[in-house]
């Protein structure tokens, strides 16, 4: 992985639908990102200095919150783009992330790879995201029982967005904020 300064760029709340597990939450959304809506987000420097030029992708993130000593913080995102598919751990007290390209060929489809990672290794996952002991954070039935939900409005998410709404919605909460 490569350890980036900075924080991922905040998902656009109007498009994340949020599924809440005792002090879990795992929030889903379609997510295009452009060279535009990173400019109209303030965040164009930042992106250039992390090597992130050219930007033209889309597709599902899943966030994933934990309740920390720190507050309630996403901890981690899978960015399950069509291009450059890719996961975040996001470390709050150090102020940095840590992203790991994904190779399709080896996960198979990247989404139902970190539906099945969230649903069995989410204690170790927020533990490498600085979250000591994170397995007390972490109920497995509640997990469990989430998973169905976040699945359907993943896939959902996946075929039924409308890119191009996407896109506008993003320039536009930016843009307005």
């Amino acid at each position: 992985g490569i350890r980036y300064t900075g924080m991922p760029i905040d998902p656009i709340e109007e498009q994340l639908e949020k599924f809440h597990a005792g002090a879990i939450t795992i929030g889903v959304e379609f997510r295009v990102l452009t060279d535009e809506i990173v400019a109209a987000m303030g965040r164009a420097d930042e992106a250039r200095a992390n090597g992130a030029l050219n930007l033209n992708d889309d597709g599902v993130s899943l966030h994933v919150y934990a309740k920390g000593p720190d507050g309630d913080k996403e901890r981690l995102r899978f960015d399950c783009f069509k291009d450059d598919p890719h996961y975040h751990y996001v470390d709050w007290p150090k102020h940095t992330q840590d992203i790991i390209h994904l190779d399709p060929t080896m996960t198979g489809d990247v989404l139902t790879w970190a539906l099945a990672l969230i649903r069995a290794r989410l204690p170790l996952l927020l533990e490498r995201a600085g979250i000591a002991d994170a397995a007390r954070l972490v109920d497995p039935a509640l997990i469990e029982d989430v998973m169905p939900r976040v699945t359907e409005a993943a896939y959902r998410a996946r075929y039924n967005t409308d890119k191009a709404k996407a896109a506008s919605n993003a320039l536009k909460t930016r843009l307005t904020a």
